[in-house]
């Protein structure tokens, strides 16, 4: 099982992220597209046996070195031949930069040393360690200057309690190929002693001058530790098709009656999960056709598979008592059948998912919650990547990592828990934050009564004729507005989204900044640096009015720190302020008896509000309000924010 993922400078993460894996749930990446999540998982797969790789990972800044370290806890159980081996077993991929910071006559002096005192460092054959024969695909290993990009693996393991360190030399070459450049090299273990302390920056860098030293001094074996294929043989990572060809469309030459047979035939071929574990002996039949049946709700659904002379085999699908080609099958119904199999692997104990739940039913995402929550207390690491907040369950908020980015293309990882503003906070408070896992602009409001109201001014903005729409506008449309439940909410809320990196503007009441005694006098302004002294227990409408010191001028401030408050009290306030547009909005509210107290007439209008309008409703109430002082003043706040 993968334990940690230690990386730099490969991709968008400049800087080093380090993440501890937790274990007995599944661990989910979220974040924006293109933030990386995809990145790490490939990233694992390069610390790996160079078999299940063909390409080498970009670097965020090409002059400066990279690294990237996987932890793995090794169960010789399921593994043949590697009972001596410790279960720690620790692989990575470096990358020399142009500029190697650091690399001065004191790392050549202390590479010297540990040499000199290290007991395990070059002449350890004696051992009985089995290795595998050294080969080499590629019999052109010339290194070209310039064109051709060096890097290493590197595998740290335990052999009769025995650490040893070994490193494998590639070239990237300039076509992309890789090449074994047959040097690999013996590390001494006292290396170590610099990755115990977490000076990870020391230890590359050491590593990396003592590969190249001994390059040149010849130092080199042939032999490659079998831990490399025992650590690939136990990860499998699933990745949704790239390219031309994912969707199908009609207006596709291919649709004709001539291309029907191939059609089906290359469907089948290129479902390789299917075609590769369906009746393997690596497979747990029974617990494969429990989780199966278990996603599909007990459906009887049997996929067959026939081999045909000459083709690819034919995979075709029993269902409801037809038989259907597998091209004619739902995406959900592949991908889960796809993801009982890999659930049901014997040996496999690292599984990276990438969006799991495509064409999937709601409830059948929701068995599969289940299934991947049953399967990761197994022994097994289970990392999916996801954009889909059905995937977020409160018992996993401490095995979520959340991609942000930082600022010029630039991306740092966070946990959910180092993002979370406050520990104790209620679990219903934490629900309403896995939304924003997957917004990059949200609006915070009060109340649901807020909520409705604004939703009916999004569309009036979406809807206008291109004639009337502000250049700005998209800049309004672009925020999803989430409700808080209250304003005592919006201050977690706040620091949560400035944690992810996540742009938050506030929509607040006037009395969560401005408090009034019973008379409406000014007690207190929570926010700003104004000088309130001359409003203290003075009429509030005094402020208000006070188009230079008072309410404009708070405003203002407020602006600069994303806060929007109604100048006229609260949102209800704001609808009763036309007196010449009451009635019209009493009769598009349908609100009994109007002529009520005013604060038993505001909460008959937060009730109605509450319960959602109808869409006749709502267009009707926004036309009538657009217009409004208070409302201006919102969409000109989202317009320049």
């Amino acid at each position: 099982m993968l334990r940690r993922i230690i990386l730099k400078n490969f991709v968008h993460f400049e800087e080093k992220q380090d993440l501890e894996l937790p274990s007995n749930s599944p661990i989910l990446f979220v974040g924006a597209s293109s933030s990386g999540k995809t990145a790490v998982l490939e990233l694992i797969r390069r610390c790996l046996d160079s078999k299940i790789n063909c390409s080498l990972t970009t670097r965020a800044n090409p002059i400066l070195t990279a690294y990237a370290f996987c932890t793995f806890s090794i169960d010789s159980t399921n593994i043949t031949d590697i009972k001596d081996y410790d279960s720690k077993v620790i692989s990575g991929i470096l990358v020399d930069g142009e500029q190697t910071v650091g690399e001065d006559d004191r790392d050549k002096d202390s590479i010297q040393e540990i040499t000199e005192n290290d007991g395990n460092s070059s002449d350890d054959d004696d051992d009985d360690e089995e290795k595998e024969d050294q080969k080499c695909d590629e019999p052109n290993k010339r290194y070209d200057e310039g064109c051709d990009q060096i890097f290493h693996k590197i595998i740290i393991y335990t052999y009769k309690n025995k650490r040893k360190i070994r490193s494998k030399t590639y070239i990237e070459k300039k076509d992309g190929k890789i090449v074994d450049f047959q040097q690999n090299v013996k590390l001494p273990e006292n290396l170590l002693s610099l990755l115990n302390e977490g000076d990870h920056e020391a230890f590359v860098r050491k590593v990396l001058l003592y590969i190249r030293t001994n390059q040149e001094k010849g130092n080199i074996y042939d032999e490659k530790p079998k831990m490399w294929n025992a650590i690939s043989s136990t990860f499998v990572g699933v990745l949704s098709m790239r390219g031309m060809g994912t969707f199908q469309w009609t207006k596709s030459e291919k649709i004709a009656q001539d291309y029907k047979e191939d059609n089906y035939q290359n469907t089948c071929k290129h479902a390789e999960i299917i075609n590769d574990l369906m009746g393997n002996e690596v497979i747990h039949d029974d617990i494969e056709k429990k989780i199966f049946k278990y996603l599909t709700d007990g459906e009887s659904i049997e996929f067959t598979k026939t081999s045909n002379e000459g083709n690819s085999d034919s995979i075709t699908i029993k269902r409801g008592g037809k038989t259907f080609p597998l091209l004619k099958t739902s995406v959900g119904i592949i991908e889960a059948k796809q993801f009982s199999l890999l659930m049901a692997h014997k040996e496999v104990k690292t599984i990276c998912y990438e969006e799991p739940d495509r064409g999937m039913h709601p409830q059948m995402i929701q068995r599969m919650k289940e299934v991947l929550y049953q399967e990761s207390q197994k022994s097994k690491t289970i990392i999916v990547v996801t954009h889909s907040s059905m995937l977020v369950d409160s018992m996993w908020f401490k095995n979520i990592f959340i991609f942000c980015e930082k600022g010029n293309g630039i991306y740092f990882i966070k946990s959910f828990d180092q993002a979370i503003p406050d520990k104790n906070a209620k679990l219903s408070e934490i629900e309403e934050m896995k939304t924003l896992l997957f917004s990059s602009k949200v609006l915070l409001v009060e109340g649901k009564s807020d909520k409705v109201v604004l939703q009916g001014i999004y569309r009036h903005c979406f809807n206008k004729p291109e004639s009337e729409r502000n250049e700005k506008d998209g800049n309004i449309l672009s925020y999803q507005i989430l409700q808080c439940g209250g304003s005592s909410f919006t201050k977690p809320v706040k620091t949560f989204c400035d944690n992810i990196n996540v742009k938050c503007l506030l929509l607040l009441d006037r009395d969560t900044v401005i408090t009034t005694d019973n008379r409406g006098c000014i007690e207190d302004i929570n926010e700003g640096d104004l000088d309130i002294d001359s409003f203290k227990e003075q009429p509030i409408m005094d402020f208000i009015r006070d188009t230079e010191n008072g309410f404009d001028s708070l405003s203002s401030e407020l602006k600069k720190n994303g806060k929007f408050i109604w100048k006229e009290g609260d949102l209800e306030d704001v609808l009763l302020s036309d007196r010449n547009k009451r009635k019209d909005i009493y009769e598009t509210l349908e609100i009994e008896n109007p002529d009520s107290l005013r604060e038993k007439l505001k909460k008959k209008m937060k009730k109605k509000l509450s319960h959602g309008l109808k869409q006749e409703q709502s267009e009707r109430l926004t036309n009538i309000i657009i217009n409004y002082d208070d409302v201006q003043r919102l969409l000109n706040f989202l317009r320049d924010s």
